[in-house]
């Protein structure tokens, strides 16, 4: 769940993380079915969270550090 600052009174919103069987490895929904632009605030951040869970514990999902190569 994110916040939005433009809107601190709205229910904030909620990105679901599901397990993928190719890259990124893994995939990214939005409650909001509106919402569903990658380019929204909170999938951004559920994005770039996830990438930097990832790139560092990859074993979370049976993945190695070569499936998550560093920039």
């Amino acid at each position: 769940m994110f916040t939005d600052t433009d809107h601190p009174d709205q229910a904030p919103p909620t990105v679901f993380i599901d397990h993928a069987d190719e890259p990124p490895w893994f995939r990214l929904t939005n409650v909001d079915p509106a919402a569903q632009d990658p380019t929204t605030p909170a999938m951004v951040e559920a994005d770039r969270i996830m990438q930097f869970i990832l790139r560092y514990t990859p074993d979370r999902i049976g993945r190695t550090a070569a499936d998550f190569p560093q920039p």
